[in-house]
């Protein structure tokens, strides 16, 4: 009876072992020449490299969003400017021209309110 529950607690052991190495490994902290000796730092440390990935991981989102963004509307900015340019190149110099180029150009002029 005292070899199983020796047992479970090695096998628990084992365990939390396995998520300490990969916590450290995943978070590149890399514990070497100081790292926690007791189960309370352990405990503690796991803490801190879990909320400094969340800390991390939620600016990126955000500057990642912002910058697909910002690739649309220039992406949308450059086909308008590229039909205002056919439009242009194809048409005679008639006024339903220059007021369709006036039209385009217009839109143009839009500003992007990024929120943070």
């Amino acid at each position: 009876m005292q070899q199983v529950i020796l047992a479970a607690y090695w096998l628990l052991f084992v365990i939390l072992a396995a998520y300490w190495l990969v916590m450290v490994t995943m978070t590149t902290v890399g514990y070497g020449d100081v790292y926690p000796t007791t189960i309370a730092g352990y405990i503690i440390m796991v803490v801190v490299m879990t909320v400094g990935l969340m800390v991390t991981a939620l600016p990126v989102a955000i500057i990642g969003g912002n910058f697909t963004l910002v690739y649309e509307y220039n992406d949308k900015r450059n086909k308008r400017l590229r039909a205002l340019e056919e439009r242009a190149d194809n048409s005679s110099a008639d006024s339903s021209v220059s007021t369709s180029l006036t039209d385009v150009d217009n839109d143009l002029d839009e500003v992007i309110v990024l929120e943070y």
